[in-house]
Order: C-alpha cells, then structure tokens, then sequence
C-alpha cells in the first residue's frame, strides 16, 4: 500500500495496525469498552496524520488540495458518529469495519496515490 511518500507510507501502515487491532477486538469479542478505545485512539492517531498529511499537499501546491481535505473532514465525521453509534447501540461493529475497510481501499489505494 505505497503512495511513495515515506511518512505517509509509514502513517498508512500504523493505520492499517490499529483496524487490525480493532478486527481482532471485535472476532474475540473484547467488549465495547475495548472497541471504542481502539477507535478513539485510530480517531485521534487519523486526525493527526491527516493534518501532516495536508501540510505537504498543500506545500508542494497539491491542485486538488481542498478536495482531498473535504474527503478527510468527511470521514472523520464518520468516524466520529461511528464511536458515538456504537456507544449508543445504533452502529454495529461490522458497519465500522465496512467504514475502514472502504476507506483503505478507496482513499489510500486510490486518492493517496495521485
């Protein structure tokens, strides 16, 4: 899963780290409690890649800067009402997975590598 940018390569590989984490908590059923903090900290661990990650797009002058920033606004509005759902019992932990599963293989096989 390389987009040839060493840090982003390495920040992609620590994600792909934490949803692993997150699928094994969920197939040994670990509890909410567990789940939810392995999101969080995939939540805050994103939020900062993302930041670094639009500092060097918009650095190298990236034309398609504000949409790729839309994209990621996007999808840690869904992560957040993701923690949320499942605290609530509203989201199920396969719709979670369905959520990172996607967004690897959209955004990172695909909009990272442009």
């Amino acid at each position: 899963m390389t987009v040839a940018v060493a840090y982003c390569d390495d920040a992609h590989k620590q994600l792909i780290d934490l949803i692993g984490q997150l699928n094994d908590a969920m197939n040994n059923g670990r509890g909410e409690k567990v789940i939810v903090g392995i999101l969080t900290s995939l939540s805050t661990y994103c939020q900062e890649h993302f930041t670094k990650e639009e500092h060097i797009l918009e650095q190298q002058g990236y034309p398609q800067f504000k949409e790729h920033k839309q994209i990621h606004d996007t999808f840690m509005r869904k992560v957040t009402e993701s923690i949320e759902g499942l605290k609530n019992h509203t989201v199920s932990p396969a719709s979670i997975m369905n959520l990172l599963s996607d967004w690897l293989m959209l955004h990172i096989l695909k909009v990272d590598k442009r």
